[in-house]
């Protein structure tokens, strides 16, 4: 059964692919932003370990992650390679 943040990463890959850092790099960011509103953010205390769970279940182990976390913003960026992007990519669609 696919996480929501599995999920979250599979669609983008579905729709327009992640966003391409330069040549040779592709990246995604999950997380929560706050609204218009001013609520405040959702802080998840498990985002990190779900992302590395997600990348764990498809052996993908060559990654950057990098926290942002201030009052507009809780989230994570992850940074694959392109060859570890198209990777996932395939292991993900396979798995669906």
């Amino acid at each position: 059964m696919s996480s929501r943040t599995e999920t979250i990463m599979r669609n983008k890959m579905e729709s327009y692919g992640w966003s391409r850092v330069n040549d040779t790099h592709r990246t995604i960011k999950i997380g929560f932003q706050s609204n218009c509103n001013e609520d405040g953010i959702i802080v998840d205390p498990q985002l990190k370990t779900k992302v590395e769970d997600v990348l764990e279940k498809y052996n993908v182990s060559n990654y950057q992650l990098t926290p942002t976390s201030n009052k507009w913003e809780h989230s994570y960026e992850v940074r694959l390679t392109n060859d570890e992007y198209i990777k996932l990519e395939h292991e993900m669609m396979i798995a669906q």
